[in-house]
């Protein structure tokens, strides 16, 4: 164990000193890797170095080298096509085909579908995959939705990875540290956004780590941690299909956490909010269990509704 949170404080100061070369060289030689404000969803107003989840990214599998944890691995794809995505801007159709892509791989190494049997694929089997499959795309390109304000997604995941940690498994203490050194320089006013490499990344290993439980209750417990996250999003993209008639992937503004920042909070503020959530979540789900978490997530949709209500931008159709 000493030589664990040895190697991740290494790893936390190594990270520190790549992000500084990393935004120094996107700054002065790097530009294509610069995120202008050009769009009318872009919450920031100057030019920020984006894809800063490579270097996590990178980090990640470097531990998984030395631990051998091989989910982290098998996510690393994303990182490349996410990298790619920042600076191109690619079509949908090609992110969406890498991340089914991607989910089936991590599905295919995990415990939860071992039951299937691909020898004699039926109609049951086929459903299951199929499902868990959409459900992990889901979650990778919901990640991807609410990385649009400082703080906000590398902040719930920091907590969500340091509990993880201290109570499940210490080989995520490196890959926290590396987050944590991200998160120093994300923070608003940010230096430096994760972009689809970072979100599309953690997305994916949240899929590994929830389906990679020995049981539903535990996949789900864990996954309640940081359904705050994920309740804006699931929320949003609803309103937007079914209320407003338009295309999933077309930009908006329409996020909870988005509408709360046009109405004046700050992305301090917001980034506090969530990752406070998650923290008392965490807490909850340790102590009392499953019942434990849902009872807190209930109280939190209560109260973002409160805060919606009061304190958020009106959801307007276009």
């Amino acid at each position: 164990m000493l030589m664990i949170v040895f190697f991740s404080i290494l790893i936390f100061i190594f990270s520190y000193y790549l992000y500084k070369q990393y935004i120094y060289l996107t700054d002065k030689k790097l530009k294509i890797l610069l995120d202008r404000p050009t769009s009318f969803r872009n919450l920031h107003t100057k030019e920020t170095p984006t894809s800063g989840g490579i270097v996590f990214g990178l980090i990640a599998l470097l531990s998984s080298f030395f631990f051998g944890m091989q989910t982290m691995i098998i996510s690393s794809p994303l990182l490349v096509l996410g990298f790619f995505d920042d600076i191109f801007k690619l079509s949908s159709k090609i992110r969406i085909l890498f991340q089914i892509f991607v989910s089936i791989l991590l599905l295919n190494n995990l415990r939860l579908i071992s039951f299937i049997n691909y020898k004699d694929v039926n109609v049951t089997s086929f459903l299951i995959l199929f499902t868990l499959t959409f459900f992990s795309t889901a979650i990778i390109n919901f990640t991807n939705f609410m990385d649009g304000s400082d703080g906000l997604v590398g902040g719930v995941f920091f907590i969500f990875f340091v509990y993880l940690a201290l109570f499940h498994n210490i080989l995520y203490l490196p890959f926290s540290l590396s987050l944590l050194a991200f998160l120093i320089f994300n923070w608003s006013p940010a230096k430096i956004f994760m972009g689809d490499s970072g979100s599309t990344y953690l997305g994916s290993l949240l899929v590994a780590i929830c389906f990679g439980q020995k049981t539903f209750n535990n996949a789900m417990g864990l996954f309640l941690i940081l359904s705050p996250l994920y309740i804006d999003a699931l929320f949003t993209l609803i309103l937007r299909f079914f209320y407003e008639r338009k295309k999933i992937f077309k930009p908006h503004k329409k996020h909870f956490y988005q509408r709360m920042i046009s109405n004046g909070c700050s992305k301090k503020k917001i980034a506090l909010i969530f990752s406070i959530s998650i923290l008392i979540n965490s807490i909850a789900y340790e102590s009392v269990g499953l019942i434990g978490v849902i009872s807190c997530v209930i109280l939190e949709l209560m109260i973002g509704l409160f805060l919606n209500r009061l304190f958020a931008l009106p959801f307007r159709k276009d």
